[in-house]
């Protein structure tokens, strides 16, 4: 395979965000801390519609950097707003992840790298959860969540798929296959990859060492919401997509997803993640978390 023409080509960083004001500095001063040449990105960030100071801080930080583009998204959808940014984007490549991350400096070096082969459409990094206090953070942590390696290996899953907070597309994808799909309350990064397997010759690769840290969520309420998001997104996700949809892509499976090697597979049985308190509360955290994940699926079949 010929290899990618240009070594450090122009790259547009899109980062969604609504109601951010506790993340958004640290995040920024991430990026700008890059060792990525600065006129080779730029960073594109839409405002879903916060109510907190926010755009305030934002503004304040674009007004030293000139990199910092901002723009604002009235439907109220993550995925509405990385298509916003995406539009406006300069880059022949799209990277995206969340205000809650913190970017290690030699993330976009290293995502790059992924995109040597003509072959690859996508390249995913690593999403390491930050060490946190509370014990919904460790529990997220022991079960995996937002482990960018589980749902590439699709190990307890249907299909792979790459995650939002640290993947990078070619922008000729966005024209190939179309934008995320702003519908989806969640799972509109599942479907985008989906739809590349299906619709391209493309495939997507993992590169360990292009990494983002993730703040996982720190209380009862919001893990709630979150587990509940997840399962109302799947019901509307799933009916996408046919079985024989399913099939079809876990055919050729293992040689579309690159760079994963079975060593590479997490375990969440044995995530290193083991204390009294977290034992303690593990079954009451499952319940909630399922509860949540059942209750959303429910509360989707009810409005479909």
């Amino acid at each position: 395979m010929r290899r990618y023409i240009l070594e450090t080509p122009y790259i547009s960083v899109v980062i969604p965000v609504l109601n951010g004001e506790k993340f958004v500095i640290r995040c920024l001063e991430s990026i700008m801390m890059l060792d990525y040449p600065k006129d080779n990105f730029e960073i594109i960030i839409v405002d879903n519609g916060s109510k907190d100071r926010t755009v305030e801080m934002i503004k304040t930080f674009q007004s030293k950097n000139s990199q910092i583009k901002l723009h604002f998204e009235k439907i109220k959808s993550s995925y509405a707003a990385r298509n916003l940014g995406v539009k406006n984007a300069k880059g022949s490549i799209i990277a995206f992840t969340d205000i809650d991350c913190v970017i290690n400096k030699e993330w976009l070096t290293n995502l790059v790298k992924g995109f040597s082969e003509d072959s690859i459409g996508g390249v995913a990094g690593d999403i390491i959860p930050e060490n946190g206090d509370s014990v919904v953070e460790r529990f997220s942590t022991k079960i995996g969540l937002l482990s960018q390696k589980m749902v590439l290996s699709a190990k307890y899953l249907p299909l792979p798929y790459a995650q939002t907070a640290n993947v990078a597309y070619r922008k000729i994808l966005f024209d190939q296959i179309g934008f995320f799909d702003d519908s989806l309350i969640s799972g509109g990064d599942v479907d985008f990859s989906w739809r590349l397997m299906l619709h391209t010759e493309y495939n997507i690769s993992y590169v360990s060492d292009a990494i983002v840290y993730h703040k996982h969520r720190t209380n009862l309420k919001d893990f709630y919401k979150q587990a509940f998001r997840y399962g109302y997104g799947k019901i509307f996700l799933y009916k996408k997509y046919e079985s024989s949809v399913f099939n079809k892509i876990k055919e050729d499976t293992s040689v579309r997803i690159k760079g994963l090697g079975n060593d590479e597979i997490i375990d969440t049985n044995k995530s290193g993640v083991n204390d009294i308190s977290l034992t303690l509360f593990q079954p009451l955290l499952k319940a909630i978390y399922f509860g949540g994940f059942n209750l959303g699926k429910i509360y989707a079949r009810y409005k479909i």
